[in-house]
């Protein structure tokens, strides 16, 4: 084959691709689509986001809560002990002993009530704080996964119009002179 044959049906090809406008339309509607996406997931991220902060100002929240608690615990083990002391200590019938003992065996299961809200609560905590964590761990790797789809969709560029013409014009002319040499070898 010569090649300026080749050099023709390139450059016309290069000629048909200028003057041709447009580009590969599936490129573009495909780059279209991993915007929308991304901007979804930026607003699917940022929802994620403040519920995991909900989850951990709830924690905290309970954090507060159970140190409140734990004082009146305190405060209620005090009392009890002092109960019981004065029980102890009591000398003479009128310093009534039975309803200080009724009394220390109220607080006394008032603090137990309290060590086993407190203990409930600190469980509860640390479910809730993990919870929270692991929300962000998950939407901290489909939000890096997504970025990086997006960024190769972003990098697609299609092949300029006269390139693509070009090769198709050389190509035919290929299959062309093949068909016309096989024709002559035939005979």
């Amino acid at each position: 084959m010569k090649w300026w044959l080749l050099l023709v049906a390139f450059l016309a090809g290069s000629v048909v691709g200028l003057f041709v406008r447009g580009s590969d339309n599936r490129i573009e509607a495909l780059q279209a689509y991993a915007d929308s996406v991304r901007r979804a997931d930026s607003l699917e991220v940022a929802g994620a986001l403040e519920f995991a902060a909900g989850e951990r100002h709830r924690a905290d929240s309970l954090q507060a809560l159970r140190q409140r608690v734990r004082v009146v615990v305190r405060q209620d083990s005090a009392d009890a002990v002092a109960a019981r002391e004065a029980v102890a200590t009591a000398q003479t019938l009128r310093d009534s002993a039975t309803a200080l003992v009724e009394h220390v065996a109220a607080l006394e299961h008032q603090a137990t009530a309290y060590a086993e809200l407190s203990r409930l609560d600190s469980l509860t905590l640390v479910a809730e704080r993990a919870r929270g964590d692991s929300l962000l761990r998950v939407v901290g790797d489909l939000n890096e996964d997504i970025r990086g789809l997006t960024d190769r969709v972003a990098k697609l560029r299609p092949m300029p119009k006269w390139a693509r013409y070009s090769l198709e014009v050389v190509k035919l002319g290929a299959v062309g002179y093949a068909g016309f040499k096989a024709g002559q070898a035939s005979r």
